[in-house]
């Protein structure tokens, strides 16, 4: 098994591995290795002739209360389960290998996206594979109908911006209403 830190090491061993006619399975990693990522990795065999694992915490991938800098780092036992695993190269570089400058970049999901895909489109694709497949073009008709339904109630929260009248009522909110569907579903399939 060889460790490739740079990247113009690992294209040079690729290279070598793809004149001689080789196919290769890629699995990325974080490190911190377990029986999933090595399951992975010996399947990487049934498609390819040489499977290689990357190991790189990135920095990117946590947000700002997450603490990268406890992400647990266990290289010698990885190393050890990868070549179990029949792992032919790793790539393991480090961050300034790939991200040459400091990273200044934060990703901050639309929260009205985020909303919308949650108690929109998630329970309406729900809904559709557990219950309503069955009925064909209707059933994507009513899995359509809650997702704009959802998108409605949404638009409709997010311009409301004055302090609503108690008194009245204003709808079943788009995560209840979400829990209602599906749980509904899941209680009839069960």
């Amino acid at each position: 098994m060889q460790i490739h830190p740079t990247v113009a090491g690992l294209r040079a061993a690729l290279d070598a591995e793809r004149a001689r006619g080789a196919r290769i399975a890629f699995v990325p990693t974080m490190g911190n290795l377990h029986e999933g990522h090595a399951s992975l990795m010996r399947q990487g065999h049934d498609h390819a002739d040489v499977v290689v694992a990357s190991v790189f915490v990135n920095r990117l991938q946590f947000g700002p209360n997450e603490d990268f800098d406890r992400y647990p780092r266990t290289m010698e036992a990885d190393c050890a389960r990868m070549q179990a695993a029949g792992v032919t190269h790793v790539f393991a570089p480090a961050e300034a290998e790939l991200y040459p400058q400091p990273q200044t970049m934060k990703v901050v999901p639309d929260p009205v996206l985020a909303d919308m895909v949650s108690f929109g489109a998630a329970p309406a694709l729900i809904a559709y594979e557990w219950a309503l497949k069955g009925l064909g073009r209707w059933g994507w008709i009513a899995a359509f109908v809650y997702c704009a339904c959802a998108a409605l109630r949404l638009a409709r929260f997010n311009v409301n911006t004055a302090v609503v009248d108690k008194r009245y009522f204003q709808g079943l909110p788009s995560p209840a209403a979400a829990a209602l569907v599906t749980g509904f579903i899941w209680i009839m399939t069960e």
